[in-house]
């Protein structure tokens, strides 16, 4: 019965109110049917608010917070913790009859009503702060009309009905935006004043009451006197209604505003691994259907984001890096990805000095061609149909490549140096990267194998048909690089990268847990490719060996020396490292792409700066963890040594061939071609299978 005269008595005054500004029974008509319909419904309003936004909050791999993702700061307070003196002077602001009223302003709503008829539009809202409170915290939407202030006047009322006066202000002081991105009385005390809210003063509390009206208007920063004079008409309401005496308010008046600079209002990731979290959550359908949904979980949802960053190995890395590339350096730049192979989490993701082009060279942007540390997916392509490692190649330079499905015209490849290179096991092949063997091998095996093997290990970029992405004529990311040899670490099993294993929202419920592995390769393919790079410090990496502990890696050199790249593993950790110009890569065009008097070693290879990078980031990182052996493969599962076929599959044994062979030539540095010179004899060069599965057992 009390609930129904309330009711009455609203549509009473809205009634009421209207007729005295003239407003016809047609305008008035879909009010009172809103009315009406509110009437009929019987549920509470209180639960049907929206709770607080936040920012989402990212752990580390310890689980201890280190950075916001959200343009809004907010620190909900208990009403016993807000200030007397603040709460008076934002009742004297926004709500002088809170405390009497159910939850609408008679006076103030037909005040308003007149200004808004006057004007032909809603322009003054009247509204209480138990209106605010349902403005915020119940539409979604900021449609200004009769219709919705109607319904915000009777949500208020049955509120009012529902919660206590002190309930509705406590919400109301932690949801209310101050500007500068501080939403709730404690951020805007601490971003606007600079103090805690237990030592706000008389002047500091009309400054954040004044605020609430119009916080761009009256913004501090941006318009100081607007701001000072705002503060000083709420001062005058407070000494109206008896909070302040007038010496109070005197000496109030006379306060100049707070001396504090503007407050950093770019709350969204500032650090690589942050960035690079970011850019996971927003793929996750748990956080929504549509990037709309997704962001606004992530920027106001106030989530709690576990994810892999491991403070330490980014500090290690951070100061390897920056203390090898050097200043002196110029314009070149090194980043490194680092991977854990059991999980596939990421560790750290650092980008070198600042660079200039607005994105994380480790795991952004369109990579960089990733020359020779692609031979170790050709390799697996070949020991996954039935290749040994000792089988013998061709590795003499120049030589033919030709794939008919990508193209009729033959181009010829050259070795780094023009070396011969000769006829060699793979082992030897690798370990001194005869761009001219892999050639051979990858037409031997068939490019598509080899492209669908590259996706299989985890290059997330495709790679095109090019017929000499068997050395590496493809463009991806330190990041994508370690996954695929993480991949190659974990016996085959291609866990994609990792930054954000949990996610849990206000009330502890987990939304998302990071995917587990796949395998994608044999473990013995797997193994029997770690056995060939475990030798690649006796070839162009003698400066990535590790003392006593074992590791598996590849060097990596585009011509002209424009990308470098040494990526590796131990049993425990992957690491690839790239160094390069951050925004050219044609030494055609920009000649400074190319590094070639670069510090004390003069031109750059994957054998020099990176794998120093490598070097010491692992000697560093795993100084404390035990020296594990890579588990070897079982040799008596390979087939007999053979030949390799440049135009499919293998040929006669290596016992049987009698042919003139050389003994293949040691090569200290290898080199990718960006382009390589079309042939220019008139021998027809060996046409390749268009099988797409290389014979053999």
């Amino acid at each position: 019965m009390l609930g129904s005269n309330r009711l009455v008595r609203l549509v009473a005054i809205l009634a009421l109110g209207s007729l005295a500004l003239g407003v016809c029974v047609v305008a008035l008509a879909p009010g009172v049917e809103t009315v009406a319909a509110s009437a009929q419904y019987s549920g509470k309003v209180g639960p049907l608010l929206r709770k607080l936004e936040d920012p989402t909050t990212l752990y580390d791999a310890a689980g201890v917070p280190y950075e916001r993702l959200g343009d809004l700061d907010r620190q909900p307070v208990s009403l016993g913790e807000v200030p007397e003196i603040l709460r008076q002077a934002v009742i004297a602001t926004e709500d002088q009859t809170f405390y009497s009223n159910d939850g609408i302003d008679v006076r103030s709503a037909i005040r308003a009503l007149a200004s808004n008829v006057g004007a032909g539009g809603i322009e003054q809202g009247g509204s209480t702060i138990t209106q605010q409170l349902i403005k915020n915290r119940y539409f979604r939407n900021p449609k200004r009309n009769l219709d919705r202030k109607i319904r915000e006047a009777v949500l208020a009322h049955r509120l009012t009905a529902e919660w206590s006066k002190n309930r509705i202000l406590e919400e109301y002081l932690n949801t209310v935006y101050f500007g500068e991105n501080s939403y709730g009385v404690k951020a805007a005390a601490a971003r606007l004043i600079g103090k805690p809210l237990s030592e706000l003063s008389i002047a500091d509390a009309a400054l954040l009451a004044g605020l609430i009206k119009n916080p761009t208007a009256y913004d501090p920063f941006d318009a100081p006197n607007v701001a000072l004079e705002r503060r000083n008409d709420v001062i005058r309401r407070m000494l109206g209604q008896k909070v302040i005496t007038k010496q109070e308010a005197v000496l109030a008046r006379s306060t100049p505003l707070p001396a504090i600079g503007r407050p950093d209002n770019e709350l969204r990731a500032k650090s690589p691994y942050g960035e690079a979290a970011l850019r996971q959550l927003m793929t996750l359908p748990e956080l929504g259907v549509n990037s709309q949904e997704r962001e606004r979980a992530i920027f106001s949802g106030g989530l709690r984001v576990f994810t892999e960053y491991d403070p330490r190995l980014t500090y290690i890395a951070f100061n390897v890096v920056n203390s090898v590339i050097k200043p002196s350096f110029g314009p070149y730049r090194a980043a490194i990805a680092v991977m854990d192979p059991k999980d596939g989490s990421v560790r750290a993701v650092v980008d070198g000095r600042g660079t200039a082009q607005g994105f994380n060279l480790a795991t952004d942007g369109g990579g960089r061609k990733v020359g020779s540390t692609f031979k170790p997916i050709t390799l697996a392509t070949a020991f996954e149909n039935g290749y040994s490692p000792k089988d013998s190649v061709d590795g003499s330079s120049g030589c033919p490549v030709k794939y008919d499905p990508w193209g009729t015209t033959p181009y010829v490849g050259h070795n780094a140096g023009e070396s011969s290179g000769g006829y060699g096991d793979l082992y030897t092949q690798t370990r001194n990267s005869v761009n001219c063997a892999f050639l051979r091998l990858l037409t031997s095996v068939g490019p598509p194998l080899v492209r669908d093997m590259a996706t299989r290990l985890g290059y997330t970029r495709p790679v095109g048909n090019h017929r000499v992405i068997g050395i590496g004529e493809t463009n991806h990311t330190p990041l994508e690089v370690a996954t695929v040899y993480s991949t190659l670490a974990d016996d085959g099993i291609r866990h994609m990268p990792v930054f954000v294993r949990r996610i849990e929202d206000t009330s502890g419920r987990v939304l998302y847990w990071a995917p587990g592995g796949v395998r994608v390769l044999k473990y013995e393919t797997a193994r029997t490719v770690t056995d060939v790079l475990s030798h690649v410090t006796e070839g162009t990496a003698p400066r990535a060996k590790l003392g006593d502990r074992p590791l598996a890696g590849k060097t990596g050199t585009v011509d002209n020396q424009v990308d470098a790249w040494f990526a590796g593993y131990t049993p425990q950790l992957v690491a690839a490292v790239w160094m390069g110009h951050p925004l050219y890569e044609d030494a055609d065009v920009n000649p400074v792409a190319a590094m070639r008097n670069v510090g004390d070693i003069g031109t750059v290879y994957g054998g020099t700066y990176p794998a120093i990078i490598w070097q010491k980031f692992m000697t560093e990182a795993l100084k404390d963890a035990p020296i594990i052996p890579f588990i070897k493969p079982n040799e008596s599962l390979w087939p007999k040594p053979a030949r390799i076929n440049p135009v499919g599959g293998r040929g006669a044994p290596v016992s049987d061939f009698v042919a003139t062979t050389t003994t293949s030539t040691p090569v200290p540095v290898e080199s990718t071609p960006t382009t390589l010179a079309p042939v220019t004899t008139t021998t027809k060069a060996p046409a390749t299978t268009t099988t797409t599965k290389a014979p053999g057992p």
